[in-house]
């Protein structure tokens, strides 16, 4: 299937906006010199996916396992499918740099967060042009898709962030409160949850119903650049370019442990199935798996050839994908 190509046209407004949003973006981290060792092969690592030509900015699995998305500053989406060395590939053409995915419970549907002022709805499986959504007053940073059902929701540079239902052309809710950028989201295991990361220091976690924050997360020194639920809901782990990562309590919104180990910034976390785990993506390269409990730093993975700009971990917890320089790569994050 070729490459859609749209045009979108940008005002020299927005994308001064959009460039001073992005100077601490992860890649201005990776020509300093600093590197993992791209020899080295980690008994953890199953495959490395190559199809982009630039910075690859975000990855996101379907409900499948077998299924992923993945967006670039080659101005593309790709979507893959893989059953071991059994790689197919779609790809769609945005004109503009993509900076987060999501894929739906049908493994075909595909929300696009892109330097633009729509959302896309890109069906891999049918012939024509994404669906756009308006909402947002600015560019749009991120997406999700809730983990049951239809609903999904994009994050903005205007602050805001938006509830949709499937393909319908007009939100259902609207989350105001963050005074900056916002990041990161994700939805809860049960829906009733959206996180939030944001530029303005802070996290938060917001009713889905309401449409109201629940509470706010504060407690990094900059920027909170990526959020996720644990598998029942009750945690939630902050990364941030101060070089930590935070997991809190749900509940009363209090922090429960920093994890302190990357040279940069934290850009990606996730948790592994298992409840015992959280893993970490940085700036300098590095993947790092921590236990929970006592804040040990368990095990290192290095070879990425950019800074992490992204960690998904499978429906099942046992993969991850990490998105970094040019390529995606999988690994076994099974408890050894």
């Amino acid at each position: 299937m070729l490459p859609l190509k749209i045009s979108l046209k940008n005002s020299l407004s927005t994308k001064l906006v959009l460039f001073f949003s992005f100077l601490l973006f992860p890649y201005c981290c990776q020509s300093d010199g600093l590197r993992g060792d791209d020899s080295e092969t980690s008994e953890r690592l199953i495959q490395t996916f190559s199809g982009h030509t630039d910075k690859v900015t975000s990855a996101a699995f379907g409900s499948d396992g077998k299924t992923f998305a993945s967006s670039s500053f080659d101005n593309k989406v790709i979507l893959w499918q893989f059953n071991g060395e059994d790689v197919k590939s779609t790809s769609l053409g945005i004109g503009n740099d993509v900076f987060s995915v999501a894929v739906a419970a049908d493994n075909r549907t595909v929300a696009i967060a892109a330097e633009s002022l729509s959302a896309f709805l890109w069906n891999a499986a049918a012939k024509g042009e994404p669906k756009m959504l308006n909402a947002h007053s600015a560019p749009l940073m991120c997406v999700a898709f809730a983990k049951k059902g239809t609903g999904w929701a994009s994050g903005g540079k205007d602050n805001n962030i938006y509830l949709w239902n499937g393909t319908g052309k007009d939100p259902v809710g609207k989350l105001t409160g963050h005074s900056d950028t916002i990041m990161d989201i994700d939805f809860s295991p049960d829906n009733t949850k959206l996180a939030s990361a944001a530029n303005d220091k802070t996290a938060a976690i917001w009713s889905t119903q309401t449409k109201k924050p629940i509470k706010v997360l504060k407690g990094h020194q900059s920027t909170v650049r990526c959020i996720s639920f644990n598998t029942d809901g009750t945690k939630a782990a902050t990364g941030s370019y101060d070089g930590t990562a935070i997991l809190w309590n749900i509940a009363t919104g209090k922090p429960l442990k920093t994890f302190k180990g990357h040279e940069k910034g934290v850009f990606g976390v996730a948790f592994p199935s298992d409840g015992k785990r959280l893993i970490t993506g940085g700036g300098d390269r590095t993947i790092i798996i921590w236990n929970i409990e006592t804040g040990e730093k368990l095990e290192t993975l290095t070879g990425q050839p950019g800074a992490i700009t992204c960690l998904a971990i499978s429906p099942d917890g046992t993969q991850l994908l990490s998105s970094g320089g040019n390529e995606i790569r999988l690994w076994d994050v099974s408890e050894k």
